[in-house]
Protein backbone atom coordinates (compact mmCIF):
# COMPACT_ATOMS: atom_id res chain seq x y z
CA UNK A 1 0.00 0.00 0.00
CA UNK A 2 3.01 2.30 0.31
CA UNK A 3 3.72 4.20 -2.85
CA UNK A 4 7.11 5.25 -4.16
CA UNK A 5 7.11 8.78 -5.46
CA UNK A 6 9.74 7.87 -8.06
CA UNK A 7 12.28 10.30 -6.64
CA UNK A 8 15.34 9.75 -4.53
CA UNK A 9 13.93 11.39 -1.39
CA UNK A 10 12.48 9.53 1.54
CA UNK A 11 8.78 10.09 0.98
CA UNK A 12 6.05 7.82 2.18
CA UNK A 13 2.71 7.71 0.49
CA UNK A 14 -0.29 5.44 0.37
CA UNK A 15 -2.74 4.49 -2.29
CA UNK A 16 -5.96 5.44 -0.57
CA UNK A 17 -8.29 3.50 -2.89
CA UNK A 18 -6.29 0.32 -2.24
CA UNK A 19 -6.37 0.90 1.50
CA UNK A 20 -10.14 1.40 1.33
CA UNK A 21 -10.47 -1.79 -0.75
CA UNK A 22 -8.45 -3.71 1.84
CA UNK A 23 -10.61 -2.32 4.64
CA UNK A 24 -13.71 -3.39 2.69
CA UNK A 25 -12.23 -6.88 2.43
CA UNK A 26 -11.83 -6.99 6.21
CA UNK A 27 -15.41 -5.77 6.58
CA UNK A 28 -16.64 -8.46 4.17
CA UNK A 29 -14.88 -11.19 6.17
CA UNK A 30 -16.36 -9.75 9.36
CA UNK A 31 -19.83 -9.93 7.79
CA UNK A 32 -19.18 -13.57 6.88
CA UNK A 33 -18.13 -14.27 10.48
CA UNK A 34 -21.33 -12.67 11.77
CA UNK A 35 -23.53 -14.63 9.34
CA UNK A 36 -21.87 -17.96 10.12
CA UNK A 37 -21.97 -17.23 13.83
CA UNK A 38 -25.69 -16.48 13.76
CA UNK A 39 -26.36 -19.78 11.98
CA UNK A 40 -24.21 -21.69 14.46
CA UNK A 41 -25.79 -19.85 17.36
CA UNK A 42 -29.24 -20.89 16.17
CA UNK A 43 -28.22 -24.53 15.81
CA UNK A 44 -26.37 -24.55 19.13
CA UNK A 45 -29.23 -22.86 20.90
CA UNK A 46 -31.62 -25.56 19.75
CA UNK A 47 -29.42 -28.19 21.39
CA UNK A 48 -28.46 -26.32 24.54
CA UNK A 49 -31.88 -24.81 25.21
CA UNK A 50 -33.68 -28.00 24.24
CA UNK A 51 -34.32 -31.06 26.31
CA UNK A 52 -30.69 -31.65 27.22
CA UNK A 53 -30.25 -31.23 30.98
CA UNK A 54 -27.82 -32.19 33.69
CA UNK A 55 -24.26 -31.33 34.67
CA UNK A 56 -22.79 -31.77 31.19
CA UNK A 57 -25.44 -29.50 29.70
CA UNK A 58 -24.76 -26.82 32.33
CA UNK A 59 -21.00 -27.00 31.73
CA UNK A 60 -21.47 -26.74 27.99
CA UNK A 61 -23.77 -23.75 28.42
CA UNK A 62 -21.08 -21.88 30.38
CA UNK A 63 -18.52 -22.50 27.63
CA UNK A 64 -21.07 -21.67 24.96
CA UNK A 65 -21.75 -18.28 26.56
CA UNK A 66 -18.03 -17.52 26.86
CA UNK A 67 -17.48 -18.50 23.24
CA UNK A 68 -20.29 -16.20 22.09
CA UNK A 69 -18.78 -13.33 24.06
CA UNK A 70 -15.40 -14.03 22.45
CA UNK A 71 -16.85 -13.98 18.94
CA UNK A 72 -18.63 -10.72 19.76
CA UNK A 73 -15.32 -9.17 20.90
CA UNK A 74 -13.60 -10.25 17.69
CA UNK A 75 -16.39 -8.81 15.53
CA UNK A 76 -16.30 -5.49 17.40
CA UNK A 77 -12.49 -5.33 17.17
CA UNK A 78 -12.60 -5.92 13.41
CA UNK A 79 -15.26 -3.21 13.01
CA UNK A 80 -13.14 -0.76 14.99
CA UNK A 81 -9.96 -1.64 13.08
CA UNK A 82 -11.69 -1.22 9.74
CA UNK A 83 -13.06 2.16 10.76
CA UNK A 84 -9.65 3.34 11.98
CA UNK A 85 -7.93 2.23 8.76
CA UNK A 86 -10.44 4.09 6.59
CA UNK A 87 -10.33 7.18 8.80
CA UNK A 88 -6.52 7.23 8.76
CA UNK A 89 -6.36 6.80 4.98
CA UNK A 90 -8.83 9.64 4.45
CA UNK A 91 -6.95 11.92 6.84
CA UNK A 92 -3.66 11.11 5.16
CA UNK A 93 -5.14 11.90 1.76
CA UNK A 94 -6.66 15.17 3.01
CA UNK A 95 -3.36 16.28 4.54
CA UNK A 96 -1.41 15.21 1.47
CA UNK A 97 -3.72 17.16 -0.85
CA UNK A 98 -3.45 20.19 1.42
CA UNK A 99 0.33 20.13 1.24
CA UNK A 100 0.72 19.63 4.97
Amino acid sequence: MAADNGGSGDVLGIRVPEVITSAQGIDDVNSDIKTAFEALKTEGGEVIEGSWTGTAAAKLDDGWQQWQQGVHKIVVALEQATGLVVESANRFQTQDQGGM
